[in-house]
Formats: C-alpha cells, structure tokens, sequence
C-alpha cells in the first residue's frame, strides 16, 4: 500500500481546522454549555448511521472487495485484542481506579470512523472508506461489549447489556449497508446521494466538537494530567507498531498490515469522553485525552506510517 504522504499531511491539517474553529467559538461564547452535548446525540444518533451504511454502500460490489472486506474484518479483531493487551498492560499499576480505565479505554479505541474515513480515503482513495467500514463493525462490537468492561471496573453501575453489543448506532447500520452490499441491492441514486450528504457531515462536526471540549478544559491540566500523555504514546505509537509486526508475523500481506495498522494508529475515540462523562469518571482527563491525541495526530500518523512501512519490510 503506497500512501501519498502529501496528501495525508493536507488531509491532517484539513481536519484540524474545524477543531480550531470549535475552540474559538466556544471560547467566544458562541455555543452554550449544552450544546455540545446535543451536538454528540445528533452526531451518534443521526449523522453517523448514514456515514457508516454509505460507507459499505458506495463501492461497486465484486467477490474480491467482499474477500478482502472479510480480511480487514479478521485484521480488525486481531488489532483490537493486541490493543486491549497493551492496554490492560500499560494501566494496570494505576492506583487511581477511574483514571486508570479512561486510560485503558483511551489506548484501546481510535477515532475509526469520524477520523478514520478520511484518512483512508487520503490513503487509499474512495475504496478506503468501504474497507474503513469492516473495521468500524468490529470497533463498535468491541466497544459495546469490553469497552463497556473496562468502565465497569471503575464504575459497578455500568452493565453489558447484550443487546447493545450488537444493536447500537455504530453496528447496525454497518451491517445494514453490508447486507444490501451482498445483496447487491440497487439504491435509487438521489436517496443514496441523501444519505451520503448527511453521513458526509459527520467529520467536520465531530472535530468542531473537538475543539469545543478542548476550550472547556482549564489549561492548567494540560500540565498537571500528565497521565495522558503516557496513554497518547501507547496509542498513537505503540499499538499500531505492535499491530502492524504482528499482522506481518502471521502472513498477512503488507496492504492488510499497514492498512490495519493505520486505523489503529488514530486518536482517542470520543466515546471515552461521553463514557467518562455519563459515568463522572475523570471527564476532564478523558476530554483532553481525545482532544490533544487528535491534534498530536495530524504530526504523528505520517512518520509512525513510515516507520511502520519500514519495519515490515525487514521481516
């Protein structure tokens, strides 16, 4: 897989002009306190249905791009186990037990979706949204399931519930495209061009949304909540290195490997936010964890990809 590391710097920086934008605005008082809260539940709830199904939907069926969706998928469990190793790993000495789960979450979720879309799209052109797409399936059953687990550790009011492990905003309408994907269903072409403007949105609103947690956060705890700088190198370094040698290692090719790799080398999921929010576990750690790890990511994401690139070539 050769990414243009041009394009994927142009497709950081885009992305981080929106969080610029949405710590302006909300250091100007432009928003109220609650509005970003309305802002996440129209984001999960409603834009992000349309973005995952169009996703799946936009590429032309072949029995080749279902193998190797198939493949992705598979890549995708294995990256995630090796992320919930380093994970559980990395935090379980913390004393403090919130910290040390929003920690924990923070090292094992990536911004898949929102983040991740574009960032294979830059990579790999528009194919790399479809293949984005398996990978977001097993995110979101991961999440539901032991992302969930994690935070009960911390907090015994959080319960599995198993309905949500596979029905939630991020696994249905994945498997909803990939059903009429197989099916090789015939969308009309200006319902589906509605579905993707909607979907479309979902990316600069979440990193406006960025920027908005970010100005809430007192500047003072991007000095005192050190803690999270630990967990960003863990995520955005040694995850994806240790994910992409152990793809190699296992005979997977170098597209699968860098490909899986690169999803897992994105910042801090925002479902650690809304977790630690809902459930008063160390919200503000785990806001600027998901704000500064997507900043620091428009540096980190081309020179770990490189890096990545050239360690799986000497195995």
């Amino acid at each position: 897989m050769e990414i243009d590391q041009k394009t994927l710097y142009n497709t950081l920086i885009t992305m981080a002009i929106p969080v610029f934008v949405g710590y302006v605005v909300a250091k100007l008082g432009v928003v109220k306190d609650d509005f970003a809260k309305k802002m996440s539940t129209l984001i999960l709830f409603v834009c992000q249905p349309f973005m995952l199904a169009t996703a799946v939907l936009g590429a032309p069926y072949s029995d080749t791009l279902l193998k190797q969706g198939l493949t992705l998928l598979l890549c995708g469990v294995i990256a995630h186990a090796l992320a919930a190793a380093i994970g559980f790993g990395g935090t379980f000495f913390f004393k403090d037990k919130s910290e040390g789960r929003i920690l924990e979450h923070a090292i094992i979720f990536g911004n898949c979706g929102f983040f991740g879309f574009p960032i294979a799209k830059a990579a790999v052109g528009d194919i790399g949204v479809f293949y984005g797409g398996f990978f977001v399936i097993v995110f979101n059953v991961v999440l539901w399931s032991y992302g969930v687990f994690i935070i009960g550790r911390a907090n015994k009011e959080m319960k599995i519930k198993l309905t949500k492990i596979f029905l939630n905003a991020g696994t249905v309408p994945c498997l909803i495209g990939f059903l009429l994907y197989v099916l090789r269903a015939n969308i009309y072409p200006p319902v589906y061009s509605s579905m993707k403007m909607i979907g479309d949105v979902c990316t600069p609103l979440s990193m406006i949304l960025v920027g908005i947690t970010l100005a809430k956060i007192p500047l003072k705890s991007y000095i005192t909540e050190y803690s999270s700088y630990y967990a960003m190198a863990l995520k955005l370094f040694a995850v994806p290195i240790v994910t992409g040698v152990v793809l190699k290692l296992l005979g997977f090719s170098d597209f699968y490997t860098l490909f899986s790799a690169m999803m897992m080398m994105l910042p801090v999921a925002s479902s650690t936010a809304m977790f630690a929010q809902n459930y008063d576990l160390r919200p503000e750690l785990a806001a600027q964890t998901v704000g500064v790890s997507t900043l620091l990511s428009v540096v980190t994401i081309p020179p770990t990809m490189l890096l990545i690139e050239k360690i799986i070539h000497l195995i």
